[in-house]
Parts: C-alpha cells; structure tokens; sequence
C-alpha cells in the first residue's frame, strides 16, 4: 500500500494540494467536505480516450483515519437520491470494467490519498454509458471507545453508546458512443417551507446518457422590471436509469409577485459545459 503524509519531502506537494482543494471550494469545482475527509473530484468520467482517473481523499482531522475502498451498485431514484441494488440487478453497471488502487488506505491528520482507477474496455461493448460507485468505508476512525460519551456512572439500566461509522461514495461513470440526451422541464410548483420559498420542477430525459449541470430559476417582476437570479441549485444529474428527477431549488427571496415570469434553466457543467439541456417559463398567480 503506498501512503503519503505530511513531511520535509512531501510538504510542497502537500502544499499543491491543499491549494486545489481550496480553489475547488472557491470555484464550485466538484468537491465533497464530509465531516471527517475532503473529496475531489465528486464524479469520475471516463471514454475510450480517457481511460484513467483519480480521486484524491484529504484528511481534515486530528486522527488518523483507515478507510476501506470498494465499488458499489446503486440506482438513481426519483427524487435524485440512490437505492442500492445487487451486482445482478445493474444491467449497466461498471465495475467488471473498473481497476483501482489501493483497496484501502490510512491518511495521517492533514495528509492526503490519491485513489488511482482505470478501465479496460471489453470488445464487444455496446454504446451507452455504465456506472458504479467508488465507496470509501471508515474502518478506524483513530478514536478510542472511551472518547464517546458514556453513560454517567449512577445511571441506572441499559444505556447505549453509538459509536458512527461512516462512508460515502461518488459515481463512477464509463460513456461509449456518440453522446445523445434530449431533455425537457415542467411541471412547476411553487411552495414555501418554514417560511422559504423554493421552486420543484421535474427534469425529463431521454436516451441511454446522464445529463449533468445546474438549474438556474430567474425572474422577471413585471413588464418594466429588469430580469434577475434568484435561485440556483447545483450537481443535478439524471442517469442513464431514469426517465425524470424532480429538483427542488431554494429562491433568494420570498417576494414574488402575481404575474411575475419564471425561467428555469438547466445547464450543462463539468464535461457538458456550453450545454443548454432546457428551459421553461411560466407565469405565475397567487
């Protein structure tokens, strides 16, 4: 296993990659804080000209964190989150394609992990896109049992101390073939929320790749008024499974107007920018 950390030789490297992490978070670029690690990129692309990528893990803690790395098959639900499935049920699943390494790592307090993945692509594969999740399971969380908060010693019966173990994962995705997505929004509820408003609409897809990018809600108040942002959600994806998503974005402000026009934008990001993938207005009437 090939570790790396924090020293005299590494610290300029360190240094670099410290940077990254910190121009990620400033620019939007895909990264994950987790509340133990630091991930980058949040999605893996890779085609049959790029057949190499690689995942790096920062530890942000004070101990020194052992995870365990696995592939894992998920399916993308309607409301944009995963149910996991059985190596069986995934029809286009990627791992029979996918080498990593390493299997598991320990990363040092500061230190960082590269994980290194490849894919070989077989023959007679069909076009389409194919995915599985790279998971990175906590094994050791550096912390001692007797650091969580027991139970004072005049309790009286059962007590029970719950001790965390975390893990988390990001898509892996495999494309052959000619990209061909055709997408479209509707179905458009406004709605307010402990007293926030935020905007649902559904996300329709067709064809046998994902789409990837943010959606964009804008406003136009009246007929003089001028048009202006007011919401955004980023990291919206509809994979190759699913016919639809509905997104929910939070609006900046609570004062829309009866008759007010809203645009919803779903952009293209990431290996689709430039891409425009749909767009809808509609009126709306308190």
């Amino acid at each position: 296993m090939t570790k790396q950390h924090p020293s005299t030789r590494t610290q300029r490297l360190l240094t670099q990659i410290l940077s990254r992490f910190l121009l990620a978070a400033a620019c939007s670029f895909p990264l994950a804080a987790f509340s133990d690690i630091m991930i980058t990129p949040t999605r893996l692309v890779m085609d049959e000209k790029n057949r190499t990528a690689e995942v790096t893990l920062l530890n942000t803690k004070k101990e020194t964190k052992v995870y365990r790395i696995f592939l894992s098959e998920k399916i993308q639900n309607a409301a944009g989150g995963y149910n996991d499935i059985d190596t069986k049920e995934g029809e286009f699943i990627a791992s029979p394609m996918l080498r990593y390494s390493p299997k598991k790592v320990s990363i040092e307090p500061g230190g960082y992990q590269r994980i290194k993945l490849s894919y070989r692509m077989p023959a007679n594969l069909e076009d389409g896109e194919y995915r599985s999740h790279l998971a990175m399971k906590l094994i050791d969380s550096g912390v001692e049992l007797s650091d969580y908060k027991q139970a004072p010693e005049n309790a009286t019966g059962m007590s029970m101390t719950i001790v965390p173990v975390l893990s988390f994962s990001i898509p892996v995705i495999v494309r052959k073939g000619k990209i061909d997505i055709d997408t479209n929004i509707n179905n458009p509820d406004l709605s307010t929320t402990d007293g926030k408003k935020a905007l649902a609409v559904t996300l329709h897809k067709k064809g046998i790749y994902s789409s990837f990018g943010s959606v964009h809600v804008y406003m136009k108040a009246n007929a003089i008024s001028d048009v202006v942002k007011i919401g955004e959600i980023t990291n919206i994806a509809v994979y190759r499974e699913s016919n639809s998503r509905t997104v929910h974005i939070p609006l900046t402000t609570d004062n829309i107007p009866s008759g007010a026009t809203l645009q919803v934008i779903y952009e293209g990001d990431d290996e689709y920018e430039g891409t425009q993938w749909g767009s809808a207005s509609f009126t709306y009437q308190q």
